[in-house]
């Protein structure tokens, strides 16, 4: 009943589950497109997002929704699995991802920049998913 009303859908767990199922989805979703384009710079940011809006029919990819999210909600995830882990190459992710983002002021949309600039970002633009080159 409470599910329903704050307009979330109800789910049966057939055993015990930390946070929300979309929650783990975004993250795992998430953990991925920053590999490939913040860690081994596979791809830039444009196509990851542009790859996921095209194959995954979403309005906008994981960068882009991160900067709805807010960077700096994400960096406080970096940091806590950081910690939680021990592993000093994903301490040093989240520091360089707090200065390069954070320590800016790049918070997303709410500061009007993360990965894209705000209140016109590219990936809501026509020709976003358009050919790259």
């Amino acid at each position: 009943a409470f599910a329903k009303r704050i307009k979330q859908v109800p789910l049966v767990f057939k055993k015990e589950f930390p946070g929300y199922v979309s929650n783990a989805i975004f993250g795992a979703m998430n953990e991925m497109a920053v590999k490939i384009a913040l860690v081994e710079k596979i791809a830039s940011v444009e196509d990851v997002d542009r790859a996921v809006m095209l194959h995954l029919g979403m309005p906008c990819g994981p960068f882009g929704l991160n900067d709805y999210v807010g960077l700096d909600t994400i960096w406080h995830v970096l940091q806590s699995h950081a910690k939680i882990s021990g592993n000093p190459d994903e301490q040093r992710f989240a520091d360089e991802f707090k200065r390069d983002y954070i320590d800016k002021g790049w918070l997303g949309v709410k500061s009007g920049r993360g990965f894209y600039t705000y209140p016109d970002p590219a990936f809501l633009r026509p020709d976003f998913l358009g050919d790259p080159e």
